[in-house]
């Protein structure tokens, strides 16, 4: 329920998709900016060694011979499985320069997770004035005025999120190779099921955060997560079920149409999904403390039961003198 309503909700805030499209594109240009700064002389460096060349300059050959059909697909993947893995143990031999890159790659990480967290309580706080008056507000006067409340959201997030980040894909990495040695390419389904459940549970934990934030603007950004833990404890299953469905429809329209639209789906779905999210941590918020909400601006939704809403009670008789 959580996710067809929030569909509603987001059709009715497209504007704000495409502004925050153009707030992910900035910070994806900061992050590849960055990321280029740092991996592209390492690059030059490591490949500019003769062992190196030598390795790209076979890879390459078998790559030209497959295409003129001197090798059959078999040989071929079998020729640069080889030469992969011995330009990954070539540029494992330089341990100082693997340091370096990881060091360096996992900072600007935490750059590019603080900078898009920025924008997580302007995105709340804009959905939720159309949720409850079905007002809509400016998305850059709004991240202007929830500034101060951001940057101690954005780096708790970053502090708190991004060593479950680490733990997550050390285990889809750790399962992944195991798996491949058994069943190949098997694997993959496997893993992306693993992925989505991981990711969504770790999004039904800190559901509430955001909402506790918007609602109890006096309390203490931690204290604010601590609170919503306990809040969301009875609606974790159906805030795990509506993640698991918006990641996987993320990565089906990904997988499906970034090739039909040449990579353009791989710009608007994150946007899309990054409103998605916010939206489903409102719905579930609003259930939970059982108030009534916009989903456009003709359509109220009651999250009261139907016994227990005002207008259904039964009254007192009335006294007759």
């Amino acid at each position: 329920m959580e996710f067809k309503q929030s569909t509603s909700i987001l059709f009715s805030n497209l504007g704000l998709v495409f502004k925050l499209l153009l707030y992910v594109l900035i910070v994806t240009l900061i992050f590849v900016s960055l990321s280029s700064a740092i991996i592209i002389p390492v690059f030059r460096q490591i490949t500019a060694t003769e062992s190196m060349d030598l390795l790209l300059s076979r890879t390459s050959g078998h790559i030209q011979g497959f295409l003129v059909g001197e090798l059959s697909i078999i040989s071929t993947y079998d020729l640069l499985v080889i030469d992969v893995k011995a330009i990954v143990n070539n540029f494992l031999s330089s341990e100082g320069t693997i340091a370096i890159v990881c060091i360096g790659m996992l900072l600007i990480y935490m750059f590019y997770k603080f900078l898009s967290a920025l924008s997580f309580i302007p995105t709340s706080d804009i959905l939720n004035n159309f949720m409850s008056s079905n007002l809509r507000y400016g998305f850059l006067s709004n991240y202007a005025y929830n500034m101060r409340r951001s940057l101690k959201y954005a780096l708790w997030k970053v502090l708190i999120s991004v060593p479950i980040d680490i733990i997550i894909v050390a285990i889809l990495g750790g399962v992944f190779i195991g798996l491949w040695q058994i069943i190949k390419f098997l694997a993959l389904p496997i893993i992306v099921v693993l992925g989505i459940a991981l990711f969504s549970f770790r999004q039904a934990i800190f559901a509430g955060w955001i909402p506790r934030i918007l609602f109890n603007p006096e309390e203490k950004t931690l204290d604010a997560l601590k609170n919503s833990y306990r809040e969301t404890k009875d609606t974790r299953r159906s805030l795990f079920a509506a993640f698991a469905i918006v990641n996987f429809f993320y990565w089906a329209f990904i997988g499906a149409l970034s090739t039909a639209t040449f990579g353009i789906m791989l710009i608007i779905t994150p946007t899309v999904n990054y409103v998605i999210t916010r939206i489903v941590e409102l719905v579930s918020y609003y259930k939970l403390k059982r108030l009534r909400f916009y989903t456009d601006s003709n359509t109220v939704v009651d999250t009261v039961a139907v016994g227990m809403r005002e207008e259904n009670q039964e009254k007192p008789p009335k006294d007759i003198d």
